[in-house]
């Protein structure tokens, strides 16, 4: 085992360093012949066997028949192998931008597959290394999109690495695939973590929600009343006076700036610190109120809205990241 291992990590350095060479990283490539590598499946290497034990026999046997039977589906075989070449040569593959997730969720990469001419694509399967992938067909569509799932552990910048896009059409005895690295990554967050949240003013957030939802709510006028608007906002006075159904109307008071801070959580385990803080910055977000994020290792300044959520949910999982390998080295 201690001398197949080294052998094995410079096989594999010697490896990744020759594709970089022949197919450098971009994020949109168009496949050429030099690009593409096609060998015969198990399916294909036991037809070759059978071809070769009928042409040995027809020649043992004189046998005219065999022979022209043999030629004929070795012809066919050949035939088929343009047919699983033709079947990525000219793809151009594109990396589109994918979207972060929770540590523990699978993250989504979405590549874009195009043709230039009228020739179809099909069973063309995109996946990295030893994960399910996706399946495209291009047929009718000029292009198509594809999601493929990474899974996830741990918080962090995840890099896939090389993608392997494969086909065996149309019957299955050959293999032509290429890897391609299409430069893509995302975020992974810290995974979200309920957590009572006490402010730097000794507040408790819920306990200050609850209160204001039990009426701090300034009265701002009367309206006329509709189906449905709660019996509790009838301006019954107005009622006894007018016999005209009317409700109050009310403007919530405006909402304080809030900001999420390293020390307001008491945690030990900073992953778990980070958790609750990514828990508030979704919370906070939902409720659509204003906030800012403080890290010792940086801020985000108040906002809110889907953006802002976005940069505190990229501080939280870049704190003191760990940068992932290549997907298919740690699987």
């Amino acid at each position: 085992m201690s001398l197949i291992s080294p052998v094995y990590e410079l096989y594999q350095k010697r490896w990744l360093s020759w594709l970089d060479r022949r197919i450098p990283s971009q994020p949109k490539i168009l496949l050429n012949k030099k690009q593409i590598f096609i060998l015969p499946t198990r399916y294909g290497v036991t037809c070759c066997l059978i071809l070769g034990a009928l042409f040995l026999g027809g020649v043992n046997y004189s046998n005219s028949l065999i022979l022209m039977i043999t030629f004929w589906l070795t012809g066919m075989f050949c035939v088929s192998i343009l047919h699983t070449f033709r079947n990525l040569l000219g793809i151009q593959i594109e990396a589109v931008r994918s979207e972060g997730a929770e540590a523990g969720e699978p993250v989504l990469f979405c590549v874009r597959l195009r043709k230039f001419s009228s020739a179809p694509h099909e069973s063309i399967r995109l996946y990295w290394k030893k994960l399910p992938g996706g399946k495209v067909d291009l047929i009718k569509n000029e292009e198509e999109l594809c999601y493929i799932p990474v899974p996830t552990s741990q918080r962090g910048l995840l890099k896939p690495g090389r993608l392997c896009i494969e086909t065996n059409y149309p019957v299955g005895f050959l293999r032509a695939w290429t890897w391609v690295d299409l430069e893509q990554e995302a975020w992974v967050y810290p995974a979200p973590q309920k957590t009572k949240w006490v402010t730097g003013g000794g507040i408790d957030y819920d306990s200050h929600q609850r209160s204001q939802e039990l009426g701090a709510d300034d009265f701002d006028g009367l309206k006329a009343y509709q189906a449905g608007d709660p019996l509790r906002h009838v301006h019954w006075k107005t009622y006894a006076r007018t016999e005209v159904l009317y409700s109050k109307t009310f403007i919530a008071p405006q909402g304080e700036d809030l900001w999420l801070e390293w020390h307001e959580f008491t945690q030990v385990d900073p992953e778990a610190r980070l958790s609750a803080l990514c828990y508030w910055v979704l919370r906070l977000s939902r409720e659509k109120k204003r906030f800012g994020l403080k890290l010792p290792t940086g801020q985000v300044e108040l906002g809110q809205g889907i953006k802002h959520q976005e940069k505190c949910l990229v501080l939280l999982a870049r704190y003191e990241h760990e940068t992932f390998d290549e997907l298919g080295r740690r699987l």
